[in-house]
This record gives C-alpha cells, sequence and structure tokens, in this order.
C-alpha cells in the first residue's frame, strides 16, 4: 500500500508535541504551610516562594490526551491519500534545443531528476516521453524506466537557432493523451507556451561575448576578412582573441576591451596559400559564438551560350555579366545554361542544355504597347517579387503558350506571362516577350529571378567551390549523386553526410563525393537572439499539475472522520481529566 501526504505541511503540526512537553515541565511547586486551626482565619492566597523550576513532567491523562490529540490533529493537516494500486499517469518532458540551453545543460539534467522525483510517487505506474522542441525531431525516450530515461539526455543536443516550440508541445500532448502531462524546460519563460504546457525554467542571467558577424571581400587582388565581435552585458567585459590557420598556426592572443552592450570589428587578410580560418574567442559559458570558421569564396562556375541575334545577345550580357561566377562557353567541356530567343513554342523541348531561359522573339513595331497587372504565384522563383510596371510590346495573342504541365509563375490577367516548362534535359524558364521590346531590364524582380534560377544551374554542377554556411543550413549539393556524399571535419575521419546540412557547431569542414573534395566549408553560429543570456532565470512550480494527478489517482481517506472523532474525544477527555485534577 502507497500511502501520500496531499499536504506535506500538515506535517508541522509535529511541533506542537515539544510544546506540549516543554509546558507540562514547567511546574508551581507548593511549599507546605503549617497552621493550628482554620475557621478563625480567612482562606490564603496559595504562593510558591520557589518560583517556577524546571522539571520532568508529570505523568497523568491530561498529558497523554494533549499529545494524542496533537498526532490526530497533524493527521488531518496532512491529509493522507492512498495511491490506486492501477493507477497511471503519462508525462512527456520537452526540452528546449535552443543553443541557448547549452550554458545551462546541468542545471536542465538536474531539473529532470527532480522532475521525476516529484511525479513518480503520484502513480503507481509513470510512462515518459522525452523530446527536443523541434517539430521535426524523434523522441529521446518512451517507457517506464527512469535509469534509461537519464541516460538517453546524452543525446540532447540543444544547438539550434531561435524556434517556435509550440508544435513540439502540441506533438508531445497528442502522446500523452488529453490526461497526460506536458512539461517544458527552458532557460527563458515565453507566456505564449504556458496555456500547451507547464514551463520550468532554468538558468541565470550571464554575461557573454561572441562573433556576431563575418564577411569576406577582396583588396588589392588580396582576400580579406572582418568579423564583429558584440558584448552581451550591461558592464564592459575584457575578452582574448586569436586566429587558428588549418595548418595548426596560431597568433599570439590579444586583449580586446568591450564596452556594455559594444561591439568591436576586427579584420585582416588571409594567410598566403591558405583559403581557411580559424577565429577564436576566450571562451565563456556560451561557447557557440566563441568560434568563428571562415574560407575565402569561390563559387561553382556556371557556363552558359546566348543563341539569338546579335542585339539580343548584347542585351542579354548587361545582366548575366553582372553574375558572379558565371561564364560564356563552357566550363570543364560543360555547358550548364542556354539563353535563347524563339519564335515557335516546339523548340522549348528540344533545348540541349540542362536549364535555359528562353525569350520570345518578335518583329518590330508589331502589336501595342501594353502595362500589364501582373500576379505572382506561391513558387520560391518568385517569392516576394512583383512585375507590376512592366511595359511590353505585344499582339493579340502572347507567343510561345505553355504547355498542359508548364508551372506559371507571373499572370497577366488570365494570361501566363512567365512561366517554367519541363522538358527531357532539366527546365526552362520562358518569357512570352520580346526583352528588346519591354523596359524588363529596368526591374529588380528580373535581376532578381535570374540569380535564383541560374543558382538551381549552380547547384547541379559539380565542381569545387568554398562557401560560409549557417551551423544546419541546408547545404546546395547536387542532387543524384554517383557515390554517397561523406563529410569532414578539421582533420577528423570522413563520416557518413546523414542529412544534407551543415554541421550543428562551428567549424570547417569538408564535403567529400568520390573521393575528391567537393565542398569546403566554414559553419558558425550566427543566431544573436540565442547568444543574449542576461533574460534566463530559474522557476520550478508543478503545484498545479501534481494536484491534478492527485484528485486522478489518489484514494480519499475514509479514516478521516474516524480521525475528527478521535480528536474531538481526546479533547473532551482531557477537559474531563483536567477538570477533575483541579
Amino acid at each position: 500500500m502507497n500511502i501520500f501526504l496531499a499536504n506535506q505541511w500538515g506535517l508541522l503540526g509535529l511541533l506542537a508535541i515539544p510544546a506540549i512537553i516543554a509546558i507540562h515541565c514547567f511546574q508551581r511547586q507548593a511549599r507546605p504551610l503549617l497552621i493550628s486551626t482554620l475557621f478563625l482565619m480567612p482562606k490564603p492566597q496559595s504562593e510558591s516562594r520557589s518560583g517556577r523550576r524546571w522539571e520532568f513532567w508529570r505523568n497523568s491523562w491530561a498529558f497523554w490526551m494533549q499529545i494524542l490529540a496533537a498526532l490526530l490533529l497533524t493527521i488531518l493537516l496532512a491529509q493522507p491519500r492512498i495511491i490506486k494500486d492501477d493507477s497511471t499517469a503519462q508525462v512527456a518532458i520537452v526540452l528546449d534545443a535552443s543553443a541557448s540551453m547549452s550554458a545551462f545543460r546541468d542545471s536542465a539534467t538536474q531539473t529532470v531528476n527532480h522532475i521525476l522525483g516529484d511525479t513518480s510517487r503520484l502513480a503507481s505506474n509513470t510512462t515518459w516521453l522525452v523530446r527536443d522542441s523541434l517539430a521535426t525531431s524523434q523522441r529521446l525516450y518512451h517507457g517506464e524506466d527512469a535509469n534509461l530515461l537519464r541516460q538517453s539526455l546524452e543525446a540532447w543536443q540543444p544547438t539550434h537557432g531561435t524556434h517556435d516550440a509550440a508544435s513540439a508541445l502540441r506533438a508531445a500532448q497528442t502522446a500523452v493523451g488529453r490526461e497526460g502531462r506536458v512539461i517544458f524546460i527552458t532557460d527563458e519563460a515565453n507566456p505564449a507556451l504556458e496555456s500547451l504546457a507547464e514551463v520550468v525554467t532554468v538558468g541565470e542571467p550571464l554575461a557573454n561575448v561572441g562573433f556576431t558577424g563575418v564577411r569576406t571581400d577582396q583588396r588589392d587582388g588580396q582576400p580579406i576578412w572582418q568579423a564583429i565581435i558584440r558584448n552581451y552585458s550591461d558592464t564592459p567585459q575584457q575578452r582574448k582573441w586569436w586566429i587558428e590557420g588549418t595548418s595548426g598556426t596560431q597568433t599570439e592572443p590579444q586583449n580586446l576591451s568591450i564596452p556594455a552592450n559594444g561591439v568591436r570589428r576586427v579584420g585582416g587578410a588571409f594567410p598566403e596559400e591558405e583559403s581557411a580560418i580559424s577565429l577564436r574567442l576566450e571562451g565563456d559559458a556560451f561557447t557557440f559564438d566563441d568560434h568563428a570558421p571562415i574560407v575565402h569564396p569561390r563559387p561553382r562556375p556556371v557556363a552558359y551560350i546566348i543563341r539569338g541575334e546579335q542585339s539580343f545577345a548584347e542585351w542579354i550580357r548587361k545582366a548575366v555579366a553582372r553574375i558572379p561566377g558565371i561564364q560564356y562557353g563552357a566550363v570543364d567541356g560543360q555547358t550548364d545554361l542556354g539563353v535563347h530567343s524563339l519564335t515557335s513554342p516546339e523548340r522549348l523541348t528540344t533545348l540541349p542544355q540542362p536549364y535555359a531561359i528562353a525569350f520570345a522573339k518578335q518583329g518590330a513595331d508589331v502589336g501595342s504597347l501594353s502595362a500589364p497587372q501582373s500576379f505572382v504565384e506561391a513558387h520560391p522563383l518568385v517569392e516576394g517579387l512583383t512585375f507590376n510596371g512592366l511595359v511590353i510590346q505585344r499582339e493579340d495573342e502572347l507567343p510561345l503558350p505553355p504547355s498542359d504541365n508548364a508551372v506559371v509563375l507571373v499572370w497577366s490577367a488570365n494570361e501566363p506571362l512567365i512561366y517554367l516548362e519541363s522538358t527531357a534535359q532539366g527546365r526552362v524558364l520562358v518569357f512570352r516577350f520580346d526583352p528588346a521590346q519591354s523596359n524588363l531590364d529596368r526591374l529588380p524582380a528580373y535581376v532578381i529571378l535570374l540569380n535564383r534560377f541560374i543558382a538551381t544551374a549552380r547547384q547541379q554542377r559539380r565542381s569545387p567551390w568554398r562557401e560560409n554556411f549557417e551551423t544546419h543550413q541546408a547545404l546546395p549539393l547536387p542532387s543524384n549523386p554517383i557515390q554517397p556524399y561523406t563529410i569532414q571535419h578539421n582533420q577528423t575521419e570522413p563520416l557518413p553526410l546523414k542529412t544534407w546540412n551543415a554541421p550543428t557547431k562551428p567549424t570547417l569542414f569538408t564535403v567529400i563525393h568520390g573521393g575528391d573534395d567537393l565542398l569546403q566549408g566554414a559553419a558558425r553560429f550566427a543566431d544573436i537572439r540565442e547568444a543574449d543570456l542576461r533574460q534566463a532565470r530559474t522557476a520550478y512550480d508543478l503545484t498545479t499539475g501534481n494536484n491534478k494527478v492527485i484528485r486522478q489517482n489518489l484514494e480519499d481517506d475514509l479514516l478521516t472522520p474516524l480521525w475528527a472523532l478521535l480528536l474531538i474525544g481526546t479533547m473532551l477527555a482531557n477537559y474531563h481529566f483536567t477538570g477533575r485534577n483541579t
């Protein structure tokens, strides 16, 4: 039988027992007074000339009745309950996956142990579910073994940026059922989540200094880098910083003073014959922004050709030439993109390049000017763009009509104006008007659309390149690889690339394909919201949830009326014996 005290504060009633003993130890000792007669004298007031003295209490019924009354009152105040033998509880613990929690990982683990001790005694059998706050994450543990649950916490990696935990909390609630509990452990309270879970916060305000941004550039043909170091505290901070090279060299640490809530800029040139460096900062509790690896970017080349008249080629080169890493002709015997001026839609499906851009070709002074009101579809290529303000010269019917399988990107009234056409080789971006007879080159949306489409062609190029990424960022690797990709962090052994994302922690890395280095990258942490630890607080209160489980799984003490009757009887007995002895 498992007995539970619904009100543990009621045990303070036991303090009445030493008080009762102390009272009974203080006795007045009367001194004998001998007289010869009584009827001639008034009744005297008895006084003790010796005053109060301490002595062991006298064994009496009144004493034991008062002790018994204190015990019965304690039982009534503590509210003993019996846990049902068949009672069960479903508890989901959701751990915040934000990187700021890495500074309070030990506190979070201790809090989980505290939760286990607090909630496991409320039911005969408790089923635990542990997961993190990412909507796409898997469970860390699901079962009834508390020891295995503690071991599963080693797989918890709080490395992500700021994100919404609401989806994970709803999924956890669905998993444990309507009557189950969801406890969210985080370092900063969010009132919006308190309706979805019982929120427990860990941590304390900490001063943090870290790298917030880096950039690379060229100066006099020399690659250079710049970085910003920020102080996330209300007091000035002192830190040391240095540079590490890929060959193991390291500069002498330099002292840096950062004012309260201020920033400092550092910069320099890449060492000769090295395309990557690592900036290091003296460590603090939050280590993610103390390391900023940088590579000097080198984009993948995109080879293109132009098929059209001389005037059309000159018009196209004005926009294409501004895009970095693009070359005319072929690179490594491969041409990635073709730009065509077409009169017939039949040629769209026979273009030899895997990616192509096609413009309609019209005769001079054909048709009338038109400024169509454009409508943009929900597609990544045109997201956030607008083509209002476009002026074209058109006939009654626009040329190059789309096929049934085409994806329309921009509409002009009820006519497709710009669309994607699928071919046996790849995709074609089709403009149904002559660019030379329009103001297309004056629209920012055109330049952005062109860059986005060329980026898709660049992604399929299997040439080595260098790039800087944020941690967890998707890597634009060529699809359908001939062999699996592997990833190597610094000088470690290559491992299979399970997800096509940058590493979870700041580091230099290399993606390898077929034994050759395909991508040399640098992953750095860039979410400044997670680096500010001044709002971290500790708050632990599961009273409401515990009381709910108590009401569900505990039986009422059927002896409560008996304890109350015994208390009343004891008080009456005490009154009886006390009155009889006076």
